[in-house]
């Protein structure tokens, strides 16, 4: 019962507006998991980019990249179509299907496969509750 309660105070109640896991990863870039959604944010209110990368659809991989300890996180969506959705502010018309996000350190990302799973099992969960 302590795990359940873990898990749902990591991914928090279904339509809270805080996501469950949200965390500046870069200087400029900023990444937030929720129910529906991992989003990448790209500068101050995603005015220099915006990607949504349907949750349940993308799966991730990490890299070193070329300078000094910093990774890159590569999204890809798992059936190869153009499931990123990415544009700047809140508008994303375009359609991807893969996507690159620098990490300035791996410590920006450390237990994100923890958290996705956390988020994962609490949405299941809330999802169950209004069945």
């Amino acid at each position: 019962m302590l795990g359940l309660i873990t898990i749902l105070a990591l991914a928090g109640p279904t339509g809270d507006p805080e996501p469950p896991y949200s965390r500046w990863v870069n200087d400029y870039h900023h990444l937030a998991i929720d129910c529906d959604f991992i989003t990448h944010s790209f500068g101050r209110n995603a005015a220099w980019g915006l990607w949504r990368m349907p949750f349940e659809q993308v799966a991730w991989e990490v890299s070193h990249a070329d300078w000094d300890g910093g990774l890159i996180l590569t999204f890809s969506c798992l059936d190869g179509t153009a499931c990123i959705q990415q544009g700047r502010l809140e508008d994303t018309p375009e359609r991807i299907s893969r996507h690159e996000v620098p990490i300035k350190s791996a410590d920006r990302i450390e237990g994100l496969d923890a958290i996705a799973a956390a988020v994962s099992a609490g949405c299941a969960v809330a999802e169950a509750e209004l069945s």
